[in-house]
């Protein structure tokens, strides 16, 4: 048990670590640091420009490890400034492993360099059962490492059994930089706060609770997985993500390879042996930034794999960009069994290829989900197909739900791909939309509808929405509806209200008033019925019976409380 009594350690840097001899050979001392093996407790110590150079071993300027499997360490109120550069194995600024350890009210102040897998600006590698409370840590990261590597501006890999950590920020100027010289794509794992967050042996359980990251994380030419968060979950976890942020970009090289976001680039939640997929929730998390990559991209989660996403009271504001396909302001690609996403907003620009959603880009064998109370401000532009206010391609196996959302953001297809809308661009299974508005200009060479591109699923659903766009232009040999472009199968189509003054195709001719709609012969749109002259959005709300208790119906136009 070491008490540091308040001192310092000034220029702690050992010269000899490469430098041993046992019967005249040399031999690589293992663990560098102040402590190879911290078994017990420090306290109330701290180290000023602290060098730790060429590990060969884990290494941090603290220990080499925190705690064994049997024998925990307890840390309290250390600080570290220094660097750390490392050969192979794990590295941290203050640790290079923690194994079922406590840290409490510690920094880092750290440049670690490494070309090994695991490296974090605090700690390398997790395992066991451990807290962080009130940590802080400014890294320069720099992943050096061709191969494999997960690296994060708190922890590298967080493998362990159960982590807790709360009230623990990377503070702002931090970053993380791949300096590889890789020429083919390789999975990397870049978290601004963790790199990788699973384990692949058992469930883990992970709780972040009142933490941020202020970082940049820039990754270079066949990069796989980037965050200015979370980069990879995997396995079978249990993980809760609440009232916490991120800001800063996610910068792609220019051969970029897929998934990035900004609270998790991918949740690969494909279950151990036995077992079922696992289980991560995201409450009352904000992102600013920009995020860049090449499929699977979005502003909170790039891609989720399996398992149950439930995203609520979140926001995004900025840039989200892609290269590829399934990109969205909230979420890229959905294949998991159920996604939730309540209470979120988008504020900014999607601009992606194809699938493209101001809040979901893609889903392909998703079981179930539902997106509501939720809005989007800004423009969604896709350069070839589906592109929506809210989802690009709504492609789940079952039911899809989309109810008290609202969409400002203008919609564009650039290029002469498939349909676009203003809430969905096209739905090729069931979906019910409703209370929703859409108040965005359109723009296309192809289908087009002010709530939805093409219904292409029997039994689908859409009513009680507000078709509320200014201007709806596109090619006039396509279908357009002011409500759906192409209505192709039967349902329920109903109570659906136009803006009276809609430009269709730079004309402001009448579009006939349609009632509802049951049964569809042939492919047709769907216009439902224009609001009177002098109405408001929210008059027009108020008619349908939009619930008071949700959106605020006192302006011009609504607003969700």
């Amino acid at each position: 048990h070491f008490d540091g009594n308040g001192k310092t350690i000034a220029n702690f840097a050992p010269k000899t670590w490469n430098d041993v001899n046992i019967d005249g050979e040399p031999v690589v001392a293992s663990y560098p640091s102040f402590f190879g093996v911290l078994w017990g407790s420090c306290k109330d110590l701290t180290f000023t420009n602290a060098v730790i150079a060429d590990a060969a071993s884990s290494a941090g300027i603290l220990a080499g490890y925190a705690g064994t499997t049997d024998k925990p360490a307890t840390v309290t109120n250390v600080s570290v400034q220094g660097t750390v550069t490392a050969a192979i194995n794990r590295v941290g600024g203050l640790a290079g492993v923690a194994v079922s350890s406590t840290f409490t009210n510690c920094s880092a102040d750290v440049a670690v360099t490494t070309t090994s897998t695991d490296a974090g600006g605090f700690v390398g590698y997790v395992q066991g059962t451990s807290t962080f409370t009130n940590c802080n840590v400014k890294v320069a990261l720099v992943s050096k490492a061709v191969e494999k590597c997960r690296c994060g501006g708190f922890i590298g890999w967080n493998r362990a059994t159960e982590t807790t950590i709360e009230n623990c920020h990377v503070l702002e100027g931090s970053t993380i930089n791949d300096e590889s010289t890789r020429a083919e794509a390789k999975i990397t794992s870049f978290g601004g706060f963790i790199g990788f967050a699973d384990s692949d042996a058992e469930a883990t359980k992970l709780t972040v609770k009142n933490c941020s990251a202020k970082i940049n994380v820039n990754s270079k030419d066949f990069a796989q997985v980037n965050s200015t968060f979370i980069g990879t979950i995997g396995y079978n976890p249990e993980i809760l993500i609440e009232n916490c942020s991120a800001e800063g970009d996610v910068i792609a090289g220019p051969n970029p390879q897929n998934y990035a976001g900004g609270a998790i680039a991918r949740a690969q939640m494909s279950g151990i042996e036995g077992t079922i997929a696992g289980k991560v929730t995201i409450n009352n998390f904000s992102y600013k930034g920009n995020i860049a990559g090449r499929a699977g991209v979005g502003g909170l989660v790039g891609a989720v794999d399996n398992g149950e996403l439930t995203i609520t009271n979140s926001s995004v504001e900025g840039t989200v960009t892609n290269f590829q396909n399934n990109i969205g302001g909230i979420l890229g690609l959905s294949t998991a069994t159920s996604v939730k996403i309540d209470g979120c907003s988008f504020d900014g620009k999607v601009d992606g290829v194809s699938y493209v959603g101001g809040v979901l880009g893609g889903t392909g064998k998703t079981d179930y989900y539902e997106i509501t109370r939720t809005s989007v401000k800004g423009e969604i532009i896709a350069s070839n197909s589906y592109s929506g206010g809210f989802v690009g391609a709504a492609q789940a196996d079952v039911e899809q739900v989309l109810s008290n959302c609202f969409c400002s953001a203008s919609v564009t297809l650039t290029g002469t791909g498939k349909q676009i809308g203003g809430i969905v661009g096209t739905a090729t299974s069931k979906i019910t939309i409703t209370n929703c508005i859409a108040t965005g200009n359109l723009k296309t060479n192809t289908v087009a509808g002010g709530i939805i591109g093409r219904v292409g699923f029997a039994d689908s659903k859409v009513s009680n929405c507000i078709a509320w766009n200014a201007d709806l232009t596109a090619n006039t040999a396509s279908l357009v509806g002011a409500v759906i472009g192409s209505l192709e199968k039967n349902g329920e189509y109903a109570s659906c209200v136009r803006r009276a003054d809609m430009v269709v195709n730079g004309t402001s001719v009448a579009v006939a008033d349609q009632d509802d709609i049951t049964t569809v012969a042939a492919a047709t749109a769907y216009h439902g019925k224009a609001a009177a002259a002098d109405a408001t959005c929210s008059s027009v709300a108020k008619s349908l019976g939009w619930d008071e208790t949700i959106w605020d119906l006192s302006g011009e136009l609504p607003k969700l409380k």
